[in-house]
């Protein structure tokens, strides 16, 4: 049961709440939306291999999407490896994957040191941990590829 008082329905958070609905509904009407087309995706790079990005890369493996997994070294890349494939063996200690589908889930799978290897991937998804420099670093060897 929701109370609602008089300081509650005039405070700046309902206005803020009013405000974000109102423009949430406006942003359905622009007229250049209805026209755009979403864009093919056949493969990704997924720039991390911790527990996000390995996460994002079973999802995307998942949906039948290719994906190349970039590590700084090839022990981060290792361990990037490692947390995904421990998700497919996982679903087959449950019987809920076969070692042949994980095989095949996994060939389209590249994991990669070299930011060359994702010049003509369709999209990028940053996953590396929350340090600005390194995030600096990541970006800009995207732009040079």
């Amino acid at each position: 049961m929701r109370i609602e008082t008089e300081a509650s329905v005039d405070s700046s958070q309902q206005e803020g709440l009013a405000h974000a609905l109102f423009a949430e509904r406006e942003a359905a009407n622009i007229p250049e939306a209805s026209a755009a087309a979403p864009r093919p995706v056949a493969a990704i790079a997924v720039i991390g291999g911790g527990t996000m990005g390995a996460g994002i890369t079973v999802s995307a493996l998942d949906a039948g999407l290719h994906v190349t997994m970039i590590e700084r070294d090839q022990d981060s890349l290792a361990r990037g490896q490692k947390n995904v494939e421990k998700v497919y063996d996982g679903l087959i200690a449950k019987g809920r994957m076969t070692p042949e589908a994980k095989a095949a889930t996994l060939a389209r799978y590249t994991p990669s040191t070299a930011y060359g290897d994702i010049q003509d991937v369709d999209l990028v998804i940053e996953a590396v941990f929350e340090d600005i420099e390194v995030k600096k670093a990541v970006f800009k060897e995207l732009d040079r590829v």
